[in-house]
């Protein structure tokens, strides 16, 4: 699966690529604007454009469907970020939906509190799989769907597995950098990417610490990717400089579109564009 076959080898990935960008998953907080499906849409179509991979979020009122291939190029590089599921049936039909639709590879967040972890079906049997992506944000994260917290939680490990049983598409880990035993747990278990992505009260200092950790460990040769909400162009340079593969880009993305729409998230990759290539 290469790149420019609308897919990821992993292989290829542990070379510099040209923009080294992710466009996603977005995350918004503000309420209007999350249920706007137009600045999901966008941005998918800026990462058609600049050739980059788009990471969709089921938190987004656009479904799968509506960005398949006869929306965008066959060449666009489209993965889906997904979130630990108990439910291994939920689980299978995800993965093969998201297949169908021409998602190639699967960003697995382990954002959230570990000790919640996430299956629709428990409390809603009569909720049907065909229901999910018309109201994927809203099912998914009612506090009613989720376990209650008394429950066990299952280890990064499990989640791991029960995706390699359901897909051989890449399989990309996110976490955040508060909670490092689970970013060398994912590495253990064999994840295709490990993305570590900074907090809000982590100093870029502590995160680059971290990552060069990573890099020095037995997991060298795991390609990394970083997460957060508002690198900066000269944060970015550096990281791609300590061997950071990619740098998945959120909140900028939201600015952008804020400003001038399609315009305006085009002048922020350039500004990334221009910052890496002029570290070079």
């Amino acid at each position: 699966m290469d790149l420019d076959q609308c897919s990821l080898r992993i292989s290829t990935e542990k070379t510099p690529v040209d923009v080294p960008l992710v466009i996603g998953p977005i995350s918004i907080t503000n309420a209007a604007l999350h249920h706007n499906a137009s600045i999901f849409l966008t941005a998918a179509k800026i990462a058609e454009h600049f050739q980059l991979p788009y990471v969709h979020t089921l938190k987004s009122p656009v479904s799968m469907e509506e960005l398949d291939g006869s929306i965008f190029k066959p060449t666009t590089v489209r993965w889906l970020e997904v979130f630990p599921f108990v439910d291994e049936c939920m689980l299978r039909s995800l993965v093969r939906q998201a297949e169908h639709c021409g998602f190639s590879a699967f960003v697995l967040s382990f954002l959230g509190p570990s000790n919640h972890v996430m299956s629709i079906f428990n409390e809603q049997p009569h909720v049907r799989f065909s229901d999910l992506h018309r109201t994927q944000g809203e099912a998914i994260y009612r506090s009613k769907y989720m376990l209650p917290p008394a429950r066990e939680a299952k280890p990064v490990t499990w989640f791991i597995d029960q995706f390699r049983c359901c897909t051989e598409a890449p399989v990309i880990a996110c976490v955040s950098t508060t909670q490092q035993d689970l970013i060398f747990q994912a590495l253990y278990a064999g994840v295709d990417i490990i993305c570590v992505v900074i907090d809000e009260y982590t100093p870029f200092p502590i995160f680059v610490k971290l990552i060069q950790m990573i890099k020095q460990s037995i997991f060298i040769n795991t390609p990394i990717y970083a997460g957060g909400s508002s690198f900066t162009e000269t944060e970015v340079a550096e990281l791609i400089a300590l061997g950071v593969v990619r740098i998945m880009i959120d909140q900028p993305i939201v600015w952008g579109y804020m400003i001038d729409g399609f315009d305006g998230i085009c002048n922020v990759v350039n500004i990334y564009k221009n910052r890496i290539r002029n570290k070079r």
